[in-house]
């Protein structure tokens, strides 16, 4: 299983090498993770932080290959650090994802304002899962792939439904018109939204649109560090 040996970096450049969590055992670091308040206050000790989560390391007992790598791309996130956890989870197969892996995923391509990150794996994903997040992904990478008449389809299904919200439904619906073939002019007032979550985050980044200041201001800190990182904002707005 190539996930038993997961992550980036080696003691060779720059990793604290394969012992880094020792004999550990897996439940407990991942309760620790998943307990941990990130971003941590200390700078120095968010880069050790950091470091030990990219180490190439082996899967401890009692946690599933996918999932440990899942654990760690979800601390990093949470850290701020969406580069990161791309890394991680760019070294996974999608035929050996867990549950667990698809959902950070999601949450990756989110937060990198990168929808297509999820392409690959959106049709298994909507399977799998029940969360609104993949039947908009479904629809969003069709529209990305040029598909408009399927993207419309799927927007309409969705909204038939009443799977999600309007003001998220035209996010997603803004993001899938602006593949090759998009017709559908998608017009988003955010006076509609109350605040500012990770899904209307990733969209408005992936769809270019401009987020209003009083939402950004009660974001979480974590948000401003992925909005320091987006590759398609302005230096200007990147704060």
């Amino acid at each position: 299983d190539p996930t038993a040996l997961s992550g980036v970096t080696t003691d060779a450049n720059g990793g604290n090498g394969a012992d880094a969590f020792g004999r550990v055992d897996g439940r407990y670091l991942v309760g620790l993770m998943r307990r941990l308040d990130a971003p941590v206050p200390s700078r120095w000790a968010q880069i050790i932080l950091r470091r030990a989560l990219l180490t190439r390391v082996a899967t401890p007992a009692n946690v599933r290959p996918a999932d440990w790598v899942a654990e760690r791309a979800w601390l990093l996130l949470r850290m701020g650090d969406v580069s990161g956890a791309q890394l991680l989870i760019g070294r996974i197969g999608a035929d050996r994802y867990s549950p667990r892996l698809y959902g950070v995923a999601a949450q990756v391509a989110l937060t990198s304002g990168d929808i297509g990150l999820i392409c690959p794996i959106a049709e298994t994903g909507a399977a799998l899962s029940k969360e609104f997040f993949w039947p908009m992904a479904r629809a969003m990478c069709a529209g990305l792939g040029g598909e408009s008449s399927l993207a419309a389809a799927l927007i309409d299904q969705a909204r038939d439904r009443r799977q999600i919200g309007n003001f998220d439904l035209l996010l997603a619906e803004r993001v899938a018109s602006a593949g090759a073939g998009g017709r559908r002019a998608v017009n988003v007032d955010w006076k509609e939204a109350d605040r500012l979550n990770t899904f209307r985050y990733g969209l408005a980044t992936a769809g270019g649109i401009e987020i209003p200041e009083n939402l950004l201001a009660t974001a979480p800190a974590r948000l401003h560090a992925w909005r320091a990182f987006a590759p398609d904002l302005p230096a200007g707005a990147r704060s």
